[in-house]
């Protein structure tokens, strides 16, 4: 929510907010039935085999990202000075303001 709140001006903040509420519920009712149909047919030990791959996966594409934010943290600096002074070194260099 917090990310959502720096992301989006305020104008469009409460839709993002609103899209992002609905689409966790629905995942949450989804991933309910859909887990429960895979231990019911699966069964327990082949339901962590088929989700363990898939938890590692991401959590390495997770440090990944981290540690490529950590040797750029101009990358995670959302305040306005810092976008100003992006602005400013992009002009200065000839290339066109985003």
């Amino acid at each position: 929510m917090i990310s959502i709140s720096r992301s989006f001006p305020e104008e469009e903040r409460n839709r993002a907010n609103s899209y992002f509420t609905s689409t966790m519920m629905a995942m949450q009712i989804a991933m309910s039935l859909v887990g429960g149909l895979a231990l019911r047919y699966m069964g327990f030990r082949a339901l962590i085999l088929c989700t363990t791959p898939v938890v590692l996966i991401l959590l390495l594409l997770a440090l990944w990202e981290r540690a490529n934010l950590r040797f750029n943290p101009e990358a995670m600096s959302t305040d306005a000075s810092s976008a100003q002074h992006r602005l400013t070194s992009l002009a200065s260099a000839g290339r066109p303001a985003p």
